[in-house]
């Protein structure tokens, strides 16, 4: 199974689904930040204040990509038959399932963790934390946010194994 872990590692790196993917929620989490500040549609506040009020906003992105990426990494070997040649080398089943669900949740549960830190991060590195409310609960909701993801990347990685094509996953995802 470790063969397997690392060899999805490695099918990342050169996968330009997952690329395009990092980019283009990097891009909108910043663009929901930077937006209404540009156009004057919102008072600047604090990163505090903005988790308190706009926090809400901060998912939509992270979930889309938690599930494409979920989807990609599951899914794109069952395109190319990848799958059939690790089983026929020896590997089991559980090995194969699990070597890529592990790389999902890594890859999908803490990239969309960090894409919604990123979004107050920025804003708290623009305006600052503020005194209106305090980090260490947010500290321990930011970890709790974990499990939601994670529980997002599983079923997304069953309904990948058992649908065996990526792209329906993701038009189901959305």
């Amino acid at each position: 199974m470790k063969n397997i872990v690392k060899a999805q590692f490695f099918q990342i790196v050169r996968d330009k689904i997952i690329k395009y993917m990092v980019v283009i929620t990097l891009l909108m989490q910043v663009l929901m930040v930077m937006l209404p500040i540009w156009l004057d549609t919102q008072e600047p506040t604090t990163g505090g204040e903005f988790w308190a009020t706009d926090g809400g906003t901060a998912f939509m992105f992270p979930i889309f990509y938690t599930i494409l990426v979920t989807a990609q990494i599951c899914g794109a070997d069952f395109l190319d038959k990848t799958q059939n040649y690790e089983l026929t080398g020896g590997h089991k089943r559980h090995e194969v399932y699990l070597g890529r669900v592990i790389v999902a949740a890594i890859v999908g549960g803490l990239g969309a963790l960090f894409f919604t830190i990123l979004l107050v991060g920025i804003y708290t590195a623009l305006y600052g934390w503020g005194e209106k409310v305090a980090f260490a609960p947010i500290l321990l909701r930011w970890l709790l946010m974990l499990l939601p993801f994670l529980r997002l990347v599983f079923e997304f990685a069953f309904l990948t194994f058992l649908i065996k094509n990526p792209y329906v996953v993701m038009g189901l995802g959305y």
